[in-house]
Formats: structure tokens, sequence, C-alpha cells
């Protein structure tokens, strides 16, 4: 299994939406929680099965929820760095300046 890191904002996202879905509903914060964890799982055992959708970063959807996930997996280091946890409703390429091109 690959080691998964993650950018300090990356992990302030997902401390955001879970606290923004906690708001929302009680208990709805954890789904999403539950829900981003098993995306991260796969992530970590098949990292190379999202699509690519630019600079070797890649997307995974969460499912239930309009978030993903962006990362980029370094295959010699079996490492996967988490650059984004992003909602669909913001802008597309916000998180860019995040990776060294």
């Amino acid at each position: 299994m690959n080691t998964i890191k993650f950018l300090r904002i990356a992990n302030t996202e997902l401390l955001e939406t879970f606290n923004w879905y906690e708001e929302q509903g009680l208990g709805l914060g954890y789904q999403f929680i539950d829900a981003f964890n098993k995306s991260i799982n796969l992530i970590s055992t098949f990292p190379e099965i999202y699509n690519e959708i630019q600079f070797g970063i890649r997307r995974c959807i969460i499912k239930k929820f309009p978030y993903g996930i962006l990362y980029k997996f370094y295959e010699k280091k079996n490492e996967i760095l988490v650059i984004a946890i992003y909602s669909f409703k913001r802008e597309p390429n916000y998180w860019i300046d995040r990776i060294q091109l």
C-alpha cells in the first residue's frame, strides 16, 4: 500500500468541509468523512485508477458528495500527495499554485 501525505491546506479543506456538513445536519459531516476515507483507501490501493486531469494530477470523485480529491502519485516513492479536497462549485483551477510545474 502507498503512503498518503496531505498538503496542510488540503487538511484544512477537509476539516472545513466536515464542519460545514455537520452544521447542515448532525452526522452529515461523519458521512462525508466516511465517504472520503473510502475514496482515500481506493486511491492508496489503486493510485492510477483515476483519470489524470493535468500535470500528473489525478481526480477522485467522492461518492454521494459534490467533492473531489486531487492528488499526485509518486510511483518511485510509493507516495500519494493529496493536493486539494474541493467542491465542484469552486473555480476549477484554484489549486494550481499548490504544485510545481
